[in-house]
């Protein structure tokens, strides 16, 4: 009886575990096509257009001057990342197209606009195109996939991001502003300025955001 009774418990066991294996890989094949629709959802949102607009949602910059390829990247999603690329970037010049220049964001807002438009820095991280990112984070065949699509081994990442500690600052003066609501549109002002520069002698100002001045072009980034 014993016996009996210790190979009932064997078979249970044995039965029970199959039945584990088959929810797991059940759950497996439906997290594996929520994230094939999911893809598919991001890459039919890269091609649609907002109300208004007669560009795609994939060329046009987001709130520090990126586009979706770059986010794609940035985020370590290399395979959506590919097939973005391939459907929506191919050739030379839609491969290389690089982040752009945060601070126009703010031209639609005068009030923001004209208390830090002064500030000729740039922007934070301009030039920045997929190519370099690939190369920062060491994805050999991720690098040889875009130059095969035509990436841009001129392309130069010029943002305060990536200059040296210290660079060229054009700041002119702002306009005076008063009353409540102004005072809180600088203060959304003083705080896109809080990592950018201070100011110092001259024309030449502390570089708060450099951190990856590795020389502007791919090549010098990948030495």
């Amino acid at each position: 009886e014993e016996e009996d009774d210790h190979k009932k418990k064997v078979v249970l066991a044995t039965i029970e575990k199959i039945h584990r294996e088959k929810r797991a890989q059940d759950q497996e094949r439906k997290l594996r096509k929520r994230i094939k629709e999911i893809r598919q959802e991001f890459v039919s949102e890269c091609c649609s257009r907002p109300d208004g607009y007669m560009t795609q949602v994939a060329f046009l910059p987001g709130p520090v001057g990126e586009l979706p390829l770059h986010v794609c990247f940035l985020r370590g999603q290399w395979r959506l990342g590919m097939e973005v690329a391939s459907k929506l970037y191919s050739g030379k010049n839609k491969i290389s197209l690089p982040f752009a220049n945060d601070m126009h964001g703010w031209k639609s807002c005068p009030q923001v606009w004209n208390r830090i438009s002064g500030w000729a820095d740039g922007g934070l991280y301009t030039g920045e195109t997929a190519l370099h990112i690939a190369i920062i984070c060491k994805k050999d065949r991720l690098v040889r996939e875009l130059l095969k699509l035509g990436a841009d081994m001129s392309a130069r990442a010029v943002g305060v991001f990536f200059q040296g500690k210290k660079t060229f600052v054009n700041k002119s003066g702002a306009p005076p502003e008063k009353g409540e609501h102004q005072q809180h549109l600088k203060d959304q002002a003083d705080r896109i300025d809080h990592h950018r520069h201070r100011r110092s002698d001259g024309n030449l100002e502390p570089n708060e955001a450099s951190t990856c001045d590795y020389g502007q072009y791919p090549l010098s980034f990948a030495a």
